[in-house]
Protein backbone atom coordinates (compact mmCIF):
# COMPACT_ATOMS: atom_id res chain seq x y z
CA UNK A 1 0.00 0.00 0.00
CA UNK A 2 1.42 3.36 -0.84
CA UNK A 3 1.21 6.55 1.05
CA UNK A 4 -1.69 9.03 0.08
CA UNK A 5 -0.59 11.88 -2.01
CA UNK A 6 -1.35 15.24 -1.92
CA UNK A 7 -3.56 16.37 -4.47
CA UNK A 8 -2.10 20.10 -6.05
CA UNK A 9 -5.69 21.20 -7.32
CA UNK A 10 -7.58 21.63 -3.83
CA UNK A 11 -6.27 24.40 -1.65
CA UNK A 12 -4.27 24.31 0.96
CA UNK A 13 -6.71 25.51 3.62
CA UNK A 14 -8.81 22.23 3.73
CA UNK A 15 -7.55 19.70 5.36
CA UNK A 16 -8.85 16.34 4.20
CA UNK A 17 -6.57 13.63 4.61
CA UNK A 18 -5.37 12.95 1.24
CA UNK A 19 -4.32 16.40 1.09
CA UNK A 20 -2.08 16.20 3.88
CA UNK A 21 -0.65 13.02 3.67
CA UNK A 22 -2.84 11.38 6.36
CA UNK A 23 -5.05 8.05 5.78
CA UNK A 24 -8.86 8.41 5.38
CA UNK A 25 -11.46 6.64 7.81
CA UNK A 26 -11.51 3.78 5.64
CA UNK A 27 -7.57 3.22 5.57
CA UNK A 28 -6.84 3.43 9.20
CA UNK A 29 -9.26 1.42 10.12
CA UNK A 30 -7.79 -1.21 7.26
CA UNK A 31 -4.00 -0.49 8.95
CA UNK A 32 -5.48 -1.07 12.87
CA UNK A 33 -7.22 -4.45 11.54
CA UNK A 34 -3.39 -5.18 9.27
CA UNK A 35 -1.11 -4.34 12.55
CA UNK A 36 -3.88 -5.92 15.12
CA UNK A 37 -2.95 -9.12 13.32
CA UNK A 38 0.43 -8.73 12.81
CA UNK A 39 1.21 -7.86 16.54
CA UNK A 40 -0.79 -10.68 18.06
CA UNK A 41 0.53 -13.09 15.64
CA UNK A 42 4.53 -11.68 16.09
CA UNK A 43 4.21 -10.96 19.79
CA UNK A 44 4.96 -7.00 19.32
CA UNK A 45 3.53 -4.49 21.19
CA UNK A 46 0.99 -1.78 19.41
CA UNK A 47 -0.37 1.21 20.29
CA UNK A 48 -3.46 3.20 19.09
CA UNK A 49 -3.86 7.03 19.98
CA UNK A 50 -6.98 9.45 19.66
CA UNK A 51 -6.10 12.91 19.57
CA UNK A 52 -8.50 15.88 19.27
CA UNK A 53 -8.38 19.50 19.22
CA UNK A 54 -9.99 20.93 23.11
CA UNK A 55 -13.10 22.89 21.95
CA UNK A 56 -12.41 22.92 18.40
CA UNK A 57 -16.18 23.87 17.30
CA UNK A 58 -15.89 26.83 20.00
CA UNK A 59 -12.85 28.14 18.51
CA UNK A 60 -14.13 27.71 14.96
CA UNK A 61 -17.55 29.40 15.77
CA UNK A 62 -15.25 32.04 17.04
CA UNK A 63 -12.11 32.98 14.50
CA UNK A 64 -13.85 31.19 11.86
CA UNK A 65 -13.29 27.70 9.51
CA UNK A 66 -10.16 28.31 8.42
CA UNK A 67 -8.38 29.27 11.80
CA UNK A 68 -10.04 25.73 12.65
CA UNK A 69 -8.07 24.12 9.92
CA UNK A 70 -4.86 25.97 10.31
CA UNK A 71 -4.92 24.07 13.47
CA UNK A 72 -5.61 21.20 11.93
CA UNK A 73 -2.85 21.95 10.24
CA UNK A 74 -0.20 22.83 12.60
CA UNK A 75 -1.50 19.40 14.53
CA UNK A 76 -0.75 17.32 11.55
CA UNK A 77 2.83 18.82 11.05
CA UNK A 78 3.47 18.42 15.05
CA UNK A 79 2.57 14.41 14.78
CA UNK A 80 4.63 13.78 11.73
CA UNK A 81 7.95 15.96 13.06
CA UNK A 82 7.09 13.19 16.21
CA UNK A 83 6.53 10.55 14.82
CA UNK A 84 8.72 7.82 13.17
CA UNK A 85 8.19 6.86 9.47
CA UNK A 86 6.86 3.55 10.31
CA UNK A 87 3.65 4.89 12.38
CA UNK A 88 0.22 5.86 10.28
CA UNK A 89 -1.84 9.11 10.95
CA UNK A 90 -5.27 9.00 10.13
CA UNK A 91 -8.23 11.46 10.30
CA UNK A 92 -11.44 10.71 11.26
CA UNK A 93 -14.77 12.18 10.55
CA UNK A 94 -15.30 14.29 13.21
CA UNK A 95 -12.04 16.33 13.21
CA UNK A 96 -9.92 13.70 15.43
CA UNK A 97 -6.52 12.35 14.54
CA UNK A 98 -5.58 8.52 14.62
CA UNK A 99 -2.09 7.60 15.57
CA UNK A 100 -0.62 3.83 14.74
CA UNK A 101 1.94 2.95 16.58
CA UNK A 102 3.52 -0.81 15.68
CA UNK A 103 6.41 -1.86 17.69
CA UNK A 104 5.57 0.38 20.60
CA UNK A 105 5.14 -0.38 23.98
CA UNK A 106 2.82 1.30 26.41
CA UNK A 107 5.86 3.17 28.48
CA UNK A 108 7.01 4.76 24.50
CA UNK A 109 3.54 5.77 23.73
CA UNK A 110 3.19 7.83 27.25
CA UNK A 111 6.55 9.50 26.98
CA UNK A 112 5.21 10.41 22.97
CA UNK A 113 2.09 11.42 24.32
CA UNK A 114 3.44 13.69 26.93
CA UNK A 115 5.93 15.60 24.34
CA UNK A 116 2.75 16.27 22.43
CA UNK A 117 0.68 18.17 24.89
CA UNK A 118 3.49 19.33 25.84
CA UNK A 119 4.12 20.40 22.50
CA UNK A 120 0.56 21.70 21.47
CA UNK A 121 1.63 25.30 22.16
CA UNK A 122 2.80 25.66 18.58
CA UNK A 123 -0.99 25.25 17.60
CA UNK A 124 -1.88 28.55 19.92
CA UNK A 125 -2.48 31.92 16.86
CA UNK A 126 -2.75 35.26 17.72
CA UNK A 127 -5.96 36.67 15.95
CA UNK A 128 -6.53 40.52 15.82
CA UNK A 129 -4.33 41.07 19.14
CA UNK A 130 -6.01 38.15 21.02
CA UNK A 131 -3.92 34.92 21.85
CA UNK A 132 -6.50 31.74 20.67
CA UNK A 133 -4.75 29.11 23.51
CA UNK A 134 -5.06 25.59 21.78
CA UNK A 135 -4.84 22.55 23.69
CA UNK A 136 -4.91 18.65 22.64
CA UNK A 137 -6.63 15.98 24.78
CA UNK A 138 -5.47 12.62 24.02
CA UNK A 139 -6.83 9.05 24.38
CA UNK A 140 -4.35 5.37 24.36
CA UNK A 141 -4.86 2.46 24.30
CA UNK A 142 -1.84 -0.60 24.01
CA UNK A 143 -1.96 -3.69 22.87
CA UNK A 144 1.22 -5.61 24.81
CA UNK A 145 0.97 -9.21 24.96
CA UNK A 146 -2.47 -11.33 24.70
CA UNK A 147 -5.86 -11.18 26.09
CA UNK A 148 -7.55 -8.55 23.35
CA UNK A 149 -9.10 -10.90 20.72
CA UNK A 150 -10.38 -7.93 18.14
CA UNK A 151 -8.75 -4.68 16.79
CA UNK A 152 -11.63 -2.63 17.16
CA UNK A 153 -11.36 -3.24 21.24
CA UNK A 154 -8.05 -1.62 21.05
CA UNK A 155 -9.56 1.57 19.11
CA UNK A 156 -12.49 2.16 21.29
CA UNK A 157 -10.19 1.96 24.67
CA UNK A 158 -8.74 4.84 23.14
CA UNK A 159 -11.84 6.43 21.92
CA UNK A 160 -13.13 5.98 25.79
CA UNK A 161 -9.82 7.28 27.18
CA UNK A 162 -10.21 10.46 25.29
CA UNK A 163 -13.36 10.85 25.91
CA UNK A 164 -12.16 10.98 30.23
CA UNK A 165 -9.23 13.17 28.79
CA UNK A 166 -11.71 15.50 27.30
CA UNK A 167 -14.83 15.29 30.22
CA UNK A 168 -11.76 15.90 32.74
CA UNK A 169 -11.32 19.34 31.05
CA UNK A 170 -8.95 18.93 28.22
CA UNK A 171 -4.76 19.48 27.35
CA UNK A 172 -4.19 16.03 29.31
CA UNK A 173 -3.66 12.07 28.42
CA UNK A 174 -5.79 9.42 29.50
CA UNK A 175 -4.81 6.00 29.36
CA UNK A 176 -7.24 2.39 29.07
CA UNK A 177 -6.72 -0.71 28.19
CA UNK A 178 -7.46 -2.18 25.34
CA UNK A 179 -11.04 -2.84 25.08
CA UNK A 180 -11.87 -0.13 27.32
CA UNK A 181 -11.14 -1.64 30.58
CA UNK A 182 -9.40 1.09 32.81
Amino acid sequence: MTEPSPQASTPRSSLRAEERGLYSVAQIQHLLRIEFARAQRYGYPLACMLLAVDQLDTLRDTHGYEFKEQVLERLVDLLKRATRSSDFIGRTADDRLVLLLPHTPPQGARALAGRLIENSGVLSSELGGNVARVSVSIGLASLEGEGVLFHDALYRGAELALEEAVAAGGGRLHVRAAGGQG
